[in-house]
């Protein structure tokens, strides 16, 4: 049997450099982007009654899955993030030397970060306290459609 090995710095570069040729990276943020307009729309469609009572279970399904996959994008993020490379990270880096950890809690930090946050921590919540209510917190499901600003740069 063979052992998969996941390169962070091959990861880092599909998952943040957004080169056209690379095909991993495009599949990465093609099915990412997709799955943001599906959660859109299931966000949309949910709140007409009809619609939310009649189709309620595959909504949560759609719910669940993406949240499922935004939070290994998110956690794929926090891994990879140390393999950053630009021109300022490398003077830094140079002139005071940091640990991974605290590379980490750096771009946790960050607005993107906190966007793809915001994303899925509704759903995680609600899994986590199922009897309390957080309804207030679906709002917080908009913030997907911010994430959209990290693969188009005219948004």
């Amino acid at each position: 049997m063979t052992e998969m090995k996941i390169d962070r710095t091959r990861l880092y570069q599909a998952l943040e450099a957004h080169e056209p040729d690379d095909q991993l990276g495009s599949i990465i943020s093609i099915t990412l982007v997709g799955l943001i307009g599906i959660n859109l729309i299931a966000i949309i469609l949910e709140s007409i009654p009809s619609y939310a009572a009649a189709y309620g279970d595959i909504f949560t399904i759609v719910e669940y899955a993406s949240c499922f996959i935004f939070a290994l994008e998110y956690i794929a993020r926090i891994w990879v993030c140390v393999e950053a490379q630009t021109k300022s990270q490398l003077a830094q880096t140079i002139a005071t030397p940091s640990s991974h950890l605290a590379k980490r809690l750096r771009h946790v930090t960050r607005p993107m970060a906190i966007i793809d946050l915001l994303a899925f921590l509704p759903s995680i919540l609600a899994l986590l306290f199922p009897g309390v209510d957080l309804r207030f917190l679906r709002i917080l499901r908009l913030f997907r459609v911010f994430k959209l600003t990290r693969y188009f740069s005219s948004l």
